[in-house]
């Protein structure tokens, strides 16, 4: 079965739930320069981490990387994060580097993200 990412193309359902766990709005969070009012970042589980001011934060890309059907998951959390981090952090670079990842996207959503090939890289050899 399919699910969508909000309106539009679809993904494989159950990889696409495995991506919504991955605390990819923490990460984010956690690479965007703090507001005055957001100093701290709630991680799951509940601890708190401090984050820096603006001049401190130094990140500029968030890789998510898989093999297989974790490699699935990683392009799906990458296009979540990207799609999150417009709103917080527009000039993060949100990446995805896997390994023999099996299809797992309509093909709208697989065009979407190879338009942005440079952010996208699934590497299979021949005898995978």
């Amino acid at each position: 079965g399919s699910q969508g990412l909000g309106p539009g193309p679809a993904a494989h359902k159950a990889t696409l739930q495995l991506a919504q766990l991955l605390p990819y709005q923490t990460l984010i969070g956690l690479c965007s320069p703090a507001r005055d009012d957001a100093r701290n970042t709630t991680l799951p589980g509940g601890r708190s981490v401090a984050r820096g001011d603006s001049e401190e934060t130094n990140v500029k890309k968030l890789l998510f990387c898989g093999m297989s059907l974790s490699g699935c998951v990683a392009h799906l959390a990458a296009l979540l994060a990207r799609t999150h981090a417009r709103a917080i952090a527009p000039s993060l670079v949100v990446k995805a580097i896997t390994f023999a990842a099996p299809f797992c996207m309509s093909p709208e959503l697989a065009n979407a993200a190879e338009e942005s090939a440079d952010l996208h890289l699934n590497v299979c050899y021949l005898e995978d």
